[in-house]
This record gives structure tokens, C-alpha cells and sequence, in this order.
């Protein structure tokens, strides 16, 4: 196992740079076509979709920062292979726009699966818009 999260962490560090280059097209590329997706908002609201949902999202927040400088800052908590060739990863986003920090908080806990075509996000949850000022990062 230590294998396959030597092997995550390489992709993990490529999967933040895509993010933050804002790269449309190599985000879908990450993204399994049987993704499931569920983000929870304060106020106990949820949303659910999955991979042309996430694709459209992706496109429209890359599109929506361009020329603003977009920064996401990766906070890591765990990676943990929960098959041969799944890891569960663990981690909290926070977010600058225009060069300025936001005060919110978003905690990630993605699968992500090995296929011969790289790695691949096959399921996310997200909490989502935490006030910075209860997380310790």
C-alpha cells in the first residue's frame, strides 16, 4: 500500500496544480465518468451530482476567476488506501481571489480510483463555506 500512496501523492500534487492553472480540459481528464458528488452548504442544504454537473461547475468557476488570480491552498489531513487501488483522501481548500485570502473553509473527502488511463476522482464530499475561524489548518 505504501506503493499506491507514494504513487497518490505524485498525482495530488499535479491535481492541485491543475486547480490552480485553472486547466479546464485536464480537470475533466480527472474526473471518472461515474463521479458522485455532494456538497454540503451551511443551513443543512445539499446539492448532488455528478460528472457533466462537475464538468459545467469546473468550466463556469475557472471562466468566473480568470484575470483575478485565483489561489487555492491545499491543507492536507490523510491519504488512506481503502482498496489496491483506492485511496481516500482527506483535506481542507482555502481560497484567494485578487490576491486577497477569503474567510471561509472548504473540507474535501474525495476517492479517487487508479486506472490505466491516471488517476481518477470517482466520488467528493465536500463541507463547504466553514468560517475560517473555526478550523485550524
Amino acid at each position: 500500500m505504501t506503493e499506491l500512496i507514494t504513487d497518490f501523492r505524485n498525482f495530488f500534487c499535479e491535481y492541485q496544480s491543475i486547480w490552480n492553472r485553472c486547466d479546464t480540459t485536464r480537470i475533466w481528464d480527472v474526473l471518472s465518468t461515474d463521479l458522485h458528488v455532494r456538497w454540503a452548504y451551511p443551513g443543512n442544504s445539499v446539492s448532488d451530482w455528478g460528472y457533466k454537473e462537475a464538468c459545467e461547475g469546473w468550466d463556469q468557476a475557472f471562466r468566473l476567476y480568470a484575470g483575478r488570480n485565483p489561489k487555492w491552498i491545499f491543507h492536507e489531513v490523510s491519504f488512506t488506501a481503502i482498496s489496491e487501488i483506492e485511496v481516500l483522501a482527506a483535506f481542507w481548500v482555502t481560497f484567494e481571489i485578487d490576491n486577497k485570502p477569503t474567510q471561509e473553509a472548504n473540507m474535501f473527502l474525495e476517492t479517487f480510483r487508479k486506472e490505466l488511463a491516471g488517476w481518477k476522482l470517482i466520488r467528493s464530499y465536500v463541507e463547504s463555506s466553514i468560517s475560517k475561524r473555526f478550523v485550524t489548518l
